[in-house]
């Protein structure tokens, strides 16, 4: 639903996902999109630890973490480990569209986002 709903708000060749970890930082690295939009629950890892990777090969990405799991202690980690914008999955669907929607789309269209 997630992809979708971004498909429908931003376009079909805009939004790229990917059902891993690995799979999202390489197209990450390929196609240098200006937001990520990143879970933290994936079957090869923890979002939260594969941030400083996203960074790396992406560094002007805005990354907006979408997740279950906003306790303060993962919110603080994440605001530290360089996140612009953490919302909680059962927070409106609109308050992520307002993250992700601060990008401008002259620099890099694409919008990339874990599959569900």
């Amino acid at each position: 639903r997630l992809v979708a709903r971004l498909q429908a708000q931003f376009g079909t060749p805009a939004v790229l996902a990917t059902a891993t970890l690995d799979a999202g930082l390489q197209l990450c690295a390929l196609h240098q999109p200006n937001c990520l939009v990143l879970d933290l629950t994936w079957p090869d890892g923890n979002g939260l630890a594969w941030i400083s990777r996203f960074r790396q090969v992406s560094p002007q990405t805005r990354i907006v973490v979408f997740s279950n799991h906003t306790n303060p202690f993962t919110r603080r980690r994440c605001l530290e480990s360089g996140v612009a914008a953490i919302v909680a999955k059962n927070q409106d669907f609109e308050a992520l569209l307002d993250q992700v929607s601060t990008h401008d789309p002259a620099v890099a269209p694409e919008v990339m986002a874990p599959l569900p």
